[in-house]
C-alpha cells in the first residue's frame, strides 16, 4: 500500500469510530512505519482512540513515549531550542494539565485518566516534533 493510500485509510478510520477498538493494534503498529507522515497520523489517531477506549490503548502507551523524547532531543541538539522549549511547555503544562483535569475529574476516570493524559501529552509533543522535523526549519538554526 502506498503512503497516500495508507494516509487516506487512516483518515477514513478517524471517522469510523465504531471500528476504533478493534483497530488499535493495527494503528499502533503503524508507529514503526518508515513515513513520518504516517507515524504522525497514527500517533494522532491513537490519541483519539485513547480518549474513547482508554483501557484498550493502555497496553500501547509505551510505544508512544519514544517519539516524544529522542526527536525533541535531536532538534535541540541541532540548535532548534526555542521551538522544542515552547512545544514542551505547551504539551506538558497546557495539554497534560488540562487533559488530566478533564479526564480525571470531569469524566470520572481517576488515576487512569491522569495516565492517559500523560500519553496524550506524549502524542501531542511527538506530533509537534515530527511536524517541525518534516518542515525542515530546524536546518536553519545556528549552533554556538
Amino acid at each position: 500500500m502506498t503512503e497516500s493510500e495508507l494516509y487516506k485509510e487512516l483518515g477514513a478510520l478517524t471517522k469510523a469510530k465504531d471500528q476504533w477498538e478493534e483497530k488499535i493494534p493495527y494503528v499502533s503498529s503503524l508507529l514503526n512505519h518508515e513515513s513520518f507522515k504516517i507515524q504522525a497520523k497514527a500517533l494522532w489517531l491513537l490519541a483519539e482512540m485513547g480518549l474513547a477506549y482508554p483501557q484498550s490503548v493502555r497496553d500501547y502507551s509505551a510505544l508512544v513515549q519514544p517519539f516524544s523524547g529522542p526527536l525533541s532531543s535531536g532538534l535541540r541538539t541541532a540548535g532548534d531550542v526555542k521551538f522544542t522549549m515552547w512545544a514542551s511547555i505547551f504539551a506538558t503544562v497546557g495539554c497534560r494539565t488540562f487533559l488530566s483535569f478533564l479526564l480525571a475529574k470531569w469524566l470520572g476516570m481517576g488515576v487512569i485518566g491522569i495516565a492517559l493524559a500523560m500519553v496524550l501529552d506524549w502524542c501531542i509533543k511527538a506530533a509537534l516534533d515530527i511536524w517541525r522535523f518534516r518542515s525542515g526549519k530546524w536546518k536553519n538554526r545556528r549552533i554556538i
